[in-house]
C-alpha cells in the first residue's frame, strides 16, 4: 500500500477487525457465564443483535454519512465503541440489551466507513487488491 494515510487506515481497520473478532467469539461464553443464560436465550440475543445490525446497515449509515465526514463518523464511532464497551461490561441483562445498540451501530459505521476511506485513498488499479486485503483481515 503506497499512501502514509491508507497505511494508517488499515492499521485502523486491523486493530477493529481484532476487537470486533474478540467481541463476536467470545460473546456467547461470557454473556452466559455473565447473565446466567440458556443456550436458547443467547441464540434469541445473538438474533437480536443481527436484527440490529441490519437496521445500521440499511438506515442508520446511510442518514449519518449525510451529516458527517467519513473522518468524524470513524473518529466519533470509536469513541462510542470503547465507551459502550467499558459500560457493558457492568449492566443487568436488560440494560446490556440497549448497549448493545450502540456498540452494534458504533461496530457498523467503522467497517463501513473506513473501507470506503481506504478505496477512495488507494490508487484506483490497487483498490481490487485492497479490497481482498480487508477482506482477508475479516
Amino acid at each position: 500500500v503506497g499512501s502514509r494515510s491508507v497505511a494508517q487506515l488499515l492499521g485502523l481497520y486491523v486493530a477493529f477487525a481484532i476487537v470486533s473478532f474478540t467481541f463476536r467469539s467470545s460473546f456467547s461464553m461470557l454473556a452466559r457465564m455473565q447473565f446466567h443464560i440458556t443456550p436458547r436465550q443467547n441464540g434469541f440475543i445473538m438474533s437480536y443483535m443481527g436484527v440490529l445490525s441490519v437496521l445500521v446497515q440499511t438506515f442508520g449509515i446511510r442518514f449519518l454519512v449525510k451529516h458527517f465526514s467519513e473522518k468524524q463518523l470513524i473518529q466519533r464511532s470509536f469513541i462510542l465503541l470503547g465507551i459502550s464497551f467499558l459500560l457493558s461490561s457492568q449492566l443487568d441483562l436488560n440494560a446490556f440489551l440497549v448497549s448493545l445498540v450502540p456498540i452494534i451501530l458504533a461496530s457498523g459505521l467503522i467497517r463501513t466507513c473506513l473501507i470506503s476511506a481506504i478505496t477512495k485513498d488507494v490508487a484506483r488499479h490497487k483498490t481490487g487488491g485492497t479490497i481482498g486485503l480487508i477482506g482477508s483481515v475479516d
